[in-house]
């Protein structure tokens, strides 16, 4: 799993930045790398089936405190990418993902570095 941030240049947000005259949100992108398999698919050697594996929750904390949590289930696809609006003080961001074979995959990034200005 991994997190990227980038300035938000979605046309919602430029909408909102023309009506709100300013917006420092940022975009963060999680990008999961999971089978997804949702139990209905066959091996092709064997033709028997593969049992399901797929992500059951996503939690997205952001200084420490909860943003958003994600509940998946089969329709999610093979490796998804998850993007959220985050605000711009950001400086932590943590992801913890739990899959429905009990696997828990959690990352942590510190964004201080990241997002300062150039001078």
């Amino acid at each position: 799993m991994e997190l990227v941030i980038r300035p938000l240049n979605d046309t919602a947000s430029l909408v909102r930045k023309l009506r709100n005259g300013s917006t420092n949100d940022l975009a963060l992108d999680v990008e999961i790398s999971h089978p997804s398999h949702s139990g209905m698919q066959r091996d092709q050697v064997s033709l028997l089936y593969i049992p399901a594996r797929y992500v059951e929750t996503l939690e997205i904390e952001l200084n420490g405190r909860p943003f958003a949590t994600m509940s998946g289930s089969i329709s999610l696809s093979e490796n998804p990418q998850v993007t959220l609006s985050v605000p711009a003080g950001t400086r932590r961001v943590r992801a913890k993902l739990t899959d429905s074979d009990g696997t828990v995959s959690d990352v942590e990034r510190e964004l201080t570095r990241l997002l300062k200005q150039p001078a």
